[in-house]
């Protein structure tokens, strides 16, 4: 379900995309491009004439029905891309078109909506209702919502064992904040369940194995530390490495610097190694390319610089 409208789909993650206001990233942002070469009349010209074909073709498809179309105009108005303004009125109206198509996309923005009162009057029965309808559709944030929700009695009555089962049932569908809060339940004993440090283990590896960087750093920390099973260094390293190689935000250098202090060279040799042959069985991964594009990109930015005096 991907709708491409040239321009990289305008954005074409826009196409399926969540509310902005909705959740976190559950993968994190990409260094930043090349800049691009200096703009002249003879070359902002082609760009803009085929930005305006891909509104064009936006407008007519969302005026025609198309849910995801529709979708992709609420996210437009919502964000003020592409728009005269942000404008969450005219988001609302959009994904209340989607979400009256039936696209569980459409509906969970329209929960957002109403829990926030973003571009309509705050209204939690109907967010909740919205949501609900959105999980019927195996949508995993829409799950994950619910179950924050409840454990958390967020504007209705706490319910730990509704909340606990809309985030199993997220995680099963391999939503991965879901996953990752249901290690933090484990790991700190939350919401009335006993602290279990293995089945923490076990759960953020799952995360880490599905390519989550904060996973994979958390993994590394409680190896490091013994935490769930026996300390083991070079394993503590392999889940470091690789969570800064996918996730360079979190700035583990320095951790990484301080434990290769206490290896001796083939321990971190070996570390080096693991971490790289996992990371090349996953080579074709969807998020390994796009990590390994956006490092390529970074690597050209940093190459074109000029070097400093």
């Amino acid at each position: 379900m991907k709708l491409f409208y040239g321009l990289a789909g305008l954005m074409a993650a826009l196409a399926l995309s969540l509310s902005a206001a909705a959740v976190e990233a559950q993968t994190p942002p990409a260094p930043p491009a090349p800049p691009a070469p200096a703009e002249t009349a003879e070359s902002t010209a082609p760009a803009a004439n085929d930005q305006q074909a891909a509104l064009d073709a936006l407008v007519k498809d969302a005026e025609a029905g198309k849910p995801e179309a529709m979708l992709t105009m609420g996210s437009l108005w919502e964000r003020g891309l592409y728009v005269p303004s942000r404008n969450y009125g005219k988001a609302a109206e959009w994904y209340q078109k989607a979400a009256d198509a039936g696209l569980a996309e459409g509906l969970y923005n329209l929960g957002v909506c109403y829990e926030i009162g973003m571009g309509v009057v705050p209204n939690i029965p109907k967010a909740l209702e919205l949501y609900q309808r959105a999980a019927e559709k195996k949508l995993g944030v829409a799950d994950y919502k619910l179950g924050k929700l409840y454990l958390n009695g967020m504007d209705l009555e706490r319910d730990l064992t509704k909340g606990l089962d809309y985030l199993n049932q997220a995680a099963n569908g391999g939503f991965t904040l879901a996953i990752k809060e249901l290690a933090l339940i484990s790991y700190m004993g939350l919401y009335d369940q006993p602290r279990d440090l293995t089945k923490a283990m076990n759960i953020f590896t799952r995360a880490a194995e599905a390519g989550d960087p904060e996973a994979m750093k958390n993994v590394g920390a409680m190896i490091a530390a013994g935490e769930g099973l026996k300390a083991d260094q070079i394993q503590a390293l392999k889940w470091f490495l690789l969570a800064q190689r996918f996730g360079p935000e979190l700035n583990l250098q320095p951790v990484i610097d301080d434990l290769k202090g206490k290896l001796k060279p083939p321990q971190i040799a070996e570390a080096e190694s693991l971490a790289k042959d996992w990371a090349n069985k996953r080579k074709d991964e969807p998020w390994v390319k796009a990590s390994d594009e956006a490092a390529a990109r970074q690597a050209q930015v940093a190459a074109a610089e000029p070097a400093q005096k």
